[in-house]
């Protein structure tokens, strides 16, 4: 024992006390069948109820008045009134052996040093709730990086040839539609008494060169502008009756 406590003096905050005074305080854990790697995991860590042990705070050795009193007191978080629990290597593997039967989620609520569980220790708290959501935002959110930073394939990454390639397809569209609208002939007014002659007759002819000049002046205009002109050019050529005045 006395080459068991000297190797535990390797930790910082040991270092201070001999062997003998270190074998004098842990004797009870090396009886209860731990070893020194479980000893260190203990100064290290502090057991739960509701599941496997979590981190403790060291203060730095040089700030440690009695090292043996601290020894003591972390040595005391694993020990109950029937003496010491179970060490940190059993725990270990009864938690694997749980999470074989019972799944992964079960071994983490699995309480420190039992075999199985008990309906008390499958309540969900609210602070497993929150926990659930950060660890999902969290994955969304790494998720979501790794898409957006991925390499993308050379047929989706833009370059000037298919730039210039989508541009002329734009404009060729625009033209097009441009010029469906500019051959569609206006409609007929049924007061002006034309309605039921043929379409071909109201027609503008759009081969005249007057109507060429007026498409390309229509281009360099606004829609509202081009409103305007249509509507005053059917005004001049279609003046409005004049109303008749009633003799008295």
């Amino acid at each position: 024992m006395l080459a068991a406590a000297t190797e535990l003096r390797s930790d910082p905050a040991l270092r201070r006390l001999t062997p003998r005074w270190i074998r004098a305080i842990v004797r009870g854990w090396w009886e209860a069948g731990w070893t020194n790697n479980d000893l260190r995991y203990a100064l290290e860590y502090r057991p739960r109820q509701d599941g496997r042990a979590i981190p403790a705070h060291r203060c730095p050795a040089s700030q440690l008045r009695r090292p043996d009193g601290w020894l003591r007191h972390r040595l005391s978080w694993w020990r109950d009134g029937h003496g010491p629990l179970v060490s940190p290597t059993v725990d270990s593997r009864q938690r694997r052996s749980a999470a074989l039967v019972r799944g992964h989620a079960a071994a983490q609520r699995l309480p420190y040093g039992a075999t199985d569980l008990s309906p008390t220790d499958l309540q969900i708290s609210s602070d497993d709730h929150r926990a659930a959501r950060s660890a999902i935002v969290r994955q969304w959110a790494a998720e979501f990086t790794a898409r957006r930073n991925a390499v993308r394939p050379a047929a989706e990454v833009a370059t000037v040839e298919s730039s210039k390639r989508y541009y002329r397809r734009i404009s060729r569209a625009l033209d097009e539609g441009r010029s469906r609208r500019t051959a569609t002939p206006p409609l007929l007014d049924p007061a002006d008494g034309h309605g039921g002659g043929p379409a071909s007759s109201a027609s503008p002819d759009t081969s005249s060169p007057r109507n060429h000049e007026s498409d390309a002046l229509d281009e360099g205009r606004t829609a509202h502008e081009r409103a305007l002109a249509r509507a005053r050019a059917e005004r001049t050529s279609r003046p409005l009756p004049r109303a008749h005045r009633r003799l008295r």
